[in-house]
């Protein structure tokens, strides 16, 4: 449970459309994300994670999914870009 989630669900809809994802960056070395549908692709240099209304894409060298919920990863690795599409 996130305490960004149920934040955002005590406000209204059109507010909380920002809080729909989070993504952590623990220094390049490993990423969190939060709030995914569905993961899309994964690959060592290239991870794709499908959003309600966009694509998150993660870049880098030597990436592996450390954990993996229904709507939350870890990923770890040399990170060395974050895209939202």
């Amino acid at each position: 449970m996130s305490f960004v989630t149920e934040a955002a669900k005590s406000i209204k809809q059109s507010i909380r459309e920002p809080f729909s994802y989070q993504i952590i960056n623990y220094g390049g070395r490993a990423l969190y994300i939060e709030g995914f549908v569905r993961v899309t692709a994964i690959e060592s240099d290239k991870m794709e994670f499908l959003l309600r209304k966009s694509l998150i894409t993660v870049t880098g060298k030597d990436l592996s999914l450390s954990k993996l919920t229904k709507d939350s990863c870890m990923i770890e690795g040399i990170v060395e870009g974050v895209y939202e599409n």
